[in-house]
């Protein structure tokens, strides 16, 4: 499935309180749909597309359009709404798919005008329905991620993921800098309130989160033996923060199953060892849709010598079944706040229709297809045949991932491989940093990390989005 399939299954869709067509490129009429769906349940709003006919108009100057757009909802919509803007090419013409979610701070104003949706049709609300949505906002309040814990401090968080956050949240919203005020940050999506950090605040970014909240910690365990066996390869507990625990997991899933590239002159050849974009989407649902309420929830990823499961507390959400995975649905989410900082990471490339790509990546890469499984107030997903001896046993031990991961391009000695590939591993975890950032965090000269990216643009490993300015670099082909 091509990314692209996301927005023809919506054209076969009629418009509701949830999906919008909009033809011209307007971005009042855009905002104010926008505005609408985050003040109900979400949806998504596609610009480009006649609403009657579902012809494809197309829009012109779509890059421009995109960020003029992206900067006005971000500045317009107040507090703060959860959004992304996705670019598509359709029939040969630009279009875009603004997806939202449902707010927890509602309602969302527009220039000081809350719209609501009902059905196809966007309007200024009235008194009572405005008395609804403070309703669920005081609802909202006493959700779980928003309640605040007692005795936290800001000198309790990972500066270093605040900082990431708001470098990548400052590039992509076009003219909004936090850089110098975390507490401002943190208070704009929801995070800090009245001198309290929330529950989600401390998921995201506290050094040590089990201290306050122990059902925060993920384990993962590789099991030997045959199919029923139970010999444990490895056992280890993630108690970082959820951005700490996403890098340990994905360092553990690039050791056992490995990464492989090879460039010849400009031709680059790789083969897929595993689904890692199925398998991050997994992971990421597992961490954004968990019920972390209970003190006895739990996130574990087992991985066994004929499958990989990763389970974790909470059923599906009301409304949607283990049928509506296969197919394009709506994205219903148990935890907006960290739904929506794992967007603004990166860790979430779109919203909505993760199953879809997981399907995709895994037929396209020749494994079998994920399987869901709810049971005991608990979701499990399923990877058959993905197996922890698919590269031997001693791929899941610790320690051992010389070798595992590699990069070979002609006429560059393996020291300098082996530098390259640690250069695209730093992009792929922090994408936009730029030439002076990779230097200083690799310890190298900068004229030597620009004569290392300059060998992986020729190779179409990476390339350099932006103004020479602000602009950085980007992993071309993120499955690779």
């Amino acid at each position: 499935m091509s990314e692209t399939l996301i927005v023809e299954n919506l054209l076969k869709q009629n418009e509701s309180n949830r999906l919008a067509f909009l033809k011209n490129a307007d971005i009042e009429a855009i905002s104010q749909t926008v505005t609408a769906m985050v003040n109900g349940e979400g949806g998504d709003v596609v610009v480009g597309v006649d609403e009657k006919s579902k012809l494809v108009i197309g829009i012109s100057n779509g890059e421009k359009f995109r960020q003029a757009l992206s900067h006005h909802l971000h500045t317009a919509i107040k507090p703060g709404a959860p959004f992304s803007v996705t670019p598509f090419n359709l029939k040969g013409k630009s279009i875009l798919l603004i997806s939202t979610w449902s707010g927890s701070n509602k309602p969302y104003s527009l220039d000081s005008k809350i719209f609501t949706r009902n059905e196809k049709v966007t309007t200024v609300a009235n008194n009572e329905t405005i008395a609804t949505l403070i309703n669920a906002r005081k609802k909202a309040a006493f959700h779980w991620e928003r309640q605040t814990v007692l005795g936290v401090q800001l000198e309790d968080l990972d500066e270093e993921e605040l900082r990431k956050t708001i470098t990548k949240y400052n590039k992509d919203k076009n003219g909004i800098d936090f850089s110098d005020n975390i507490d401002e940050f943190l208070t704009y999506l929801g995070l800090y309130a009245n001198g309290n950090l929330t529950n989600a605040a401390i998921l995201l970014f506290a050094k040590k989160p089990v201290r306050y909240l122990p059902q925060c910690k993920i384990r993962l365990t590789a099991f030997g033996g045959e199919k029923s066996g139970r010999t444990i390869l490895y056992d280890k507990q993630f108690e970082g923060n959820i951005f700490k625990n996403i890098e340990g997991i994905w360092d553990f899933m690039n050791i056992t199953f490995g990464q492989s590239s090879h460039i010849k002159g400009i031709q680059r050849t790789g083969a897929a060892n595993f689904p890692s974009v199925a398998l991050r989407e997994g992971l990421m649902n597992a961490i954004v849709h968990r019920d972390y309420s209970t003190v006895a929830g739990t996130l574990q990823i087992s991985l066994y010598s004929d499958k990989l499961q990763i389970s974790n507390t909470g059923s599906l959400p009301d409304g949607i079944s283990i049928q509506d995975l296969r197919k394009e649905h709506f994205s219903i989410l148990r935890n907006p706040d960290i739904a929506q900082l794992c967007y603004i990471r990166g860790y979430i490339e779109m919203l909505g229709s993760g199953t879809l790509r997981m399907i995709s990546d895994c037929v396209n890469k020749g494994f079998q297809e994920p399987e869901w499984q709810v049971e005991n107030d608990m979701t499990t997903l399923i990877f058959p045949g993905l197996s922890s001896m698919s590269k031997s046993n001693e791929g899941v031990n610790e320690g051992v991932n010389e070798g595992v991961n590699t990069l070979s391009i002609e006429g560059v000695n393996e020291g300098v491989n082996k530098e390259l590939l640690k250069t695209i591993e730093q992009i792929r975890r922090n994408e936009g940093l730029r030439a002076n950032e990779l230097a200083s965090i690799l310890g190298k000269g900068t004229s030597t990390m620009e004569r290392y990216l300059k060998l992986l643009k020729q190779a179409g490993i990476i390339e350099f989005k932006g103004s020479p300015k602000t602009g950085g670099y980007y992993i071309i082909n993120k499955q690779d």
